[in-house]
């Protein structure tokens, strides 16, 4: 799990949620009381909220004082598909401060929150022998295939993205359908928020423009 990246650490526990067990409330208020946090060096020059953040854990020889929080994502969502395939040959582009990945379906562009291990900057990585990982300057669906840019350095990715905040970056998607759809503009209506939508709303609208 530590090797996916699905452990995570704080030094201070956050509060517990309203499902809490009588037995996690009385740990939390053990680890969490002043006279507790005092004494723990890690903590000292922090507030309680910085304590709070939550980091990676990345070598199993780390070591975490008693009484730290910890966060284990026992089923990471996994991606078998990144070990079919032939990760050189979608290689398309490579240059001094970035490449260019024909990212094939049923894979993760930079993986998720509990696993960055199985994902395409990981694997065009080691396909290209770099010393230094790949980092993703963009996402594209799991299941969609099509070319992503991955940068090599820091500064390419800041340069990527405020490419993207310019707009001087355009995506173009080649659907396919399952059955014919008439030419012109087909308005998608999608609940604003946060999260993946699934309602239909009546307003923030998607344009998708079928062409011949």
């Amino acid at each position: 799990l530590i090797h996916y990246g699905a452990v995570f650490y704080a030094l201070v526990c956050p509060r517990p949620p309203p499902t809490a067990t009588p037995e996690q409330v009385k740990l939390f208020k053990q680890y969490t009381a002043p006279s507790a946090l005092v004494n723990k060096t890690s903590i000292k020059g922090k507030t309680v909220r910085e304590g709070q953040k939550t980091f990676r854990i990345t070598h199993v020889d780390q070591l975490v004082e008693t009484g730290t929080y910890l966060r284990v994502h026992v089923h990471p969502k996994r991606s078998p598909r990144c070990y079919e395939i032939d990760w050189k040959s979608r290689i398309i582009v490579v240059a001094d401060s970035y490449v260019v990945l024909d990212k094939p379906a049923g894979t993760s562009v930079g993986g998720t929150t509990d696993n960055i291990e199985e994902t395409c900057a990981t694997f065009a990585t080691r396909a290209l022998g770099l010393t230094s990982p790949l980092r993703t300057t963009h996402q594209i669906d799991n299941c969609t295939e099509g070319c992503v840019v991955l940068a090599r350095t820091k500064e390419y990715c800041s340069v990527f993205h405020g490419k993207i905040r310019e707009k001087t970056v355009k995506k173009l998607y080649l659907a396919l359908a399952a059955a014919p759809l008439p030419v012109g503009i087909i308005t998608h209506y999608m609940h604003p928020i946060n999260m993946a939508s699934r309602l239909v709303s009546e307003d923030n609208h998607i344009l998708l423009i079928m062409d011949d």
